[in-house]
């Protein structure tokens, strides 16, 4: 597939500046919500305070079992290790549905997604 891409589009290259998988990694995710220009400009601070994933903690406000995580957390640290290994988790507890079913129980865990992911 990267052969043929690559014939087929001989002038192709990445906006996005990186020197390792794990740049790369997080750089795309941030390219999904602002420009690659910000991107680049942002990510040479970022990479220089946290140059790999045990410094970094992956937030999201879905249960643990469901959003992205299965796979940036679980997936991810099998094919980079050196990059991934000791990523940490900040999130809801697993759940079979995606909101608790309570607006007492949302506001609890969001504070303590918050405060968990500011400490």
């Amino acid at each position: 597939m990267a052969r043929a891409l690559a014939e087929t589009y001989p002038d192709a290259h990445c906006e996005l500046d990186f020197s390792t998988p794990f740049e790369l990694l997080v750089a795309t995710i941030l390219s999904a919500q602002c420009t690659d220009k910000r991107v680049n400009e942002v990510t040479p601070t970022l990479f220089a305070r946290y140059p790999n994933a045990k410094d970094v903690r992956w937030v999201q406000e879905e249960p643990a079992n469901q959003g992205p995580w299965p796979y940036f957390g679980l997936e991810l640290p099998e094919r980079l290790p050196e990059r991934m290994a000791g990523i940490k988790r900040i999130s809801r507890r697993r759940m079979a549905a995606p909101a608790p079913g309570s607006s007492k129980v949302h506001e609890v865990e969001q504070a303590d997604i918050i405060d968990r992911a500011f400490s």
